[in-house]
This record gives structure tokens, sequence and C-alpha cells, in this order.
């Protein structure tokens, strides 16, 4: 079977498809993927289609190139299944697959709604409205839709955008288990914020937090990872020059940092299904973590971490305040119970193989 992925970059590629890539490739099909590789190479034995693309544009003439060049693409491969990530390939992706492979069975997965739905400036309002009118008019041609939560599953059949029967809650796309080790506990005054340097992110709930902890508990470290954005530049700086923050910048081994650490904080507005909390499970680090969806399904409050109101400065601050003052033992067996969560739950093998028995039309 001729199986083609539609995905926004080469990054997104490395980071979050190669596990569902091998599995395809292992269960006998053929793997082409599509996606803009200019910024970077992704090894692997599958074919690469090089399309560009600027992901946050709202450019009605790059977005109409890049349906023109995926419609090129998806003819040259004659694909029997077409599978699609993230809103421009979910939208204008399916749409021009659906225009030239008029057979192929169609699957979109939404890993979160992203800034368009929870940004409610009149701009990010009427985005909004016309994203919305894209996945109407895309998701009536598909075969399948995976979502990441329960949440954005009744959005889209409660919109009416698709028929129940066709949409798919795999609750995350997992993580490898091996390439996340469980290791012990053994720093306890560290806490780290791995996560592009967005807003939405809770990059300044997460500096205003540390900086409340630094003034009780001046020996406790507040480490960032993760790419650079406008909008957040400012604000890391400021507290990065007052001692109270470090920001390190991207890093390629987030196991290694997650091993160095006592917990993860994820102080976000709202994810799909946070892969950075599975992650950091999977090396039985506790998480502390904002009560929304895509992180509540995962994190067991006062069990595997705590939930913390989204936005919640103070009660952030109190509950990184808490696990500074809970014993060793407790946060080794918070680590270990989060640990075996993601060995129940977020384990990407068992994950790409229920994706993969669906795409086959095994669950029919």
């Amino acid at each position: 079977m001729k199986v083609l992925l539609i995905v926004t970059t080469a990054q997104i590629v490395r980071l979050f498809r190669t596990d569902l890539i091998n599995t395809l490739i292992e269960r006998g099909h053929e793997v082409t993927v599509v996606a803009d590789f200019s910024q970077g190479s992704v090894d692997g034995e599958f074919v690469k289609i090089d399309v560009s693309l600027t992901n946050r544009s709202k450019s009605i003439t790059k977005s109409l190139k890049y349906y023109k060049q995926i419609k090129q693409a998806v003819r040259s491969v004659a694909p029997d299944v077409v599978m699609t990530f993230m809103i421009k390939p979910n939208t204008l992706g399916v749409l021009a697959a659906r225009s030239v492979a008029p057979h192929a069975r169609i699957f979109a997965m939404v890993e979160g709604m992203g800034v368009v739905y929870t940004d409610n400036s009149f701009k990010y309002k009427l985005i909004r409205l016309i994203t919305n009118f894209l996945y109407r008019r895309a998701f009536k041609k598909i075969a399948g839709l995976f979502c990441l939560n329960q949440n954005d599953v009744d959005f889209f059949v409660k919109g009416k955008f698709i028929d129940e029967r066709k949409v798919h809650n795999i609750r995350g796309i997992g993580v490898n288990l091996k390439d996340y080790p469980f290791e012990d506990v053994t720093v306890f005054n560290r806490f780290v914020f791995i996560a592009r340097m967005l807003k939405e992110k809770g990059v300044e709930e997460f500096c205003k937090a540390a900086d409340i902890v630094k003034t009780k508990f001046p020996n406790a470290e507040f480490v960032m990872y993760g790419k650079e954005e406008p909008a957040t530049t400012e604000c890391i700086a400021e507290y990065q020059k007052k001692g109270v923050v470090q920001y390190k910048g991207v890093t390629s081994d987030v196991a290694e940092v997650l091993k160095e650490s006592t917990a993860l904080v994820a102080t976000t507005y709202r994810e799909g299904s946070s892969r950075v909390i599975m992650e950091a499970m999977a090396c039985g680090r506790p998480v502390i973590a904002s009560d929304t969806i895509g992180c509540n399904h995962l994190v067991e409050d006062g069990k595997t971490g705590y939930l913390v109101k989204v936005k919640d400065v103070e009660g952030f601050a109190e509950t990184m305040k808490k696990l500074l003052m809970t014993e060793k033992e407790k946060i080794a067996i918070m680590g270990k119970a989060a640990r075996e969560k993601a060995e129940r739950e977020c384990d990407a093998d068992k994950i790409n193989a229920l994706i993969c028995d669906i795409v086959e039309g095994k669950d029919e």
C-alpha cells in the first residue's frame, strides 16, 4: 500500500512522525513524506518531496502556491492512503489531495486547536471563521479523523464537521519509551520548562511564578528550553537578568534535560495532548501542569504530579514550593507512578499500531 504523509516541516517529521513512519514501513507499506525540507534533512527509508511552506503565514498567494504543490506531489505518487497533520495540511492538503486522488482514503490528525482557538482577539476570530470553513470542506472528504483528547472530538462532532463514526480519540501520539528511559530523581531543586517560547505556552506565568518561589527558596533553579519567539523575548530577558530563570535555547536531548531535573512545569493554556508531559512521565519526573485540555488527562493530581488552574501564577508558585518541601522519597514515588502511567497509556509503539490498524481498515 502506498501511504503519503503531508507534514509541515522537516523538524516536525523528525520530532513527531518518525516512529509512525517506521511502523508503516515495518508493516510493508511504501511511505512518501511531503514537507518543507528546506531547513533540514531527515534520515529514513522513505521518499521525500520538498514543498515550500510558511506555516503561520496568512498570505493567500502562498496558500495557493502550497495547494498547487500538494496537488502535484499527490498526483506524482498516486497514493492509496493520505495522512495529514496540522492545520494547513489538514485543510488545504486534504482538499488538494482529494482533487487529484479521489479514490485515496484520507486520514487527518488534529494535535491541538492552537492559538487560532485560544486567542479571542479580532484577528484570530476572523482566522477562526476561515479555518472552520476550511475544516468543514476538508473533513467531509476524509475517511477518518484522529484527535488527541475528548474535547477536540466533541468540538468536531457536535459542530457537525464530521460524522462521529469517523473520529478516533487516540489520547496522544505517545513517546518511544526506549528514547526516554526511567531515571531516579537525583536533583531536587530544578524545575524545567520545555516549549516554544510562545505566550500561549505560559512563558510569562512560569517566569512570574519562579520569581515568587525564588524569594523563599533562593537555591531553586528554573531552566527554560525551546525556540525563542519575539512575543516573549523581553519577558524572558527581564527575569534572566534578575537571575530568576535560565534560558538555554533549543535542546537536542530532552531526556538528558529531564534527567537533571526535579519536575517539569507546563504552564500552557491548552494542548492537544502534551508530548513533553509524556516525555517527562516516561523519564520518571513529576509534572506540574495547567488543569486544561491536553494536560489534565495525563497528570493524575497528587499522584504523578499536580494540576493548577490556567494562568494562576500564585498557584504554580505554591505548588513548586510544595514540591521543594516534599520528602525525597515521596518525589521518587510520584516519579515511578508517572513512568507506570506512561507505560500504560503513552507507549508510541502501541498507539502507532492502533493508528495503522485503522488506516489499514482492520478496525472495520
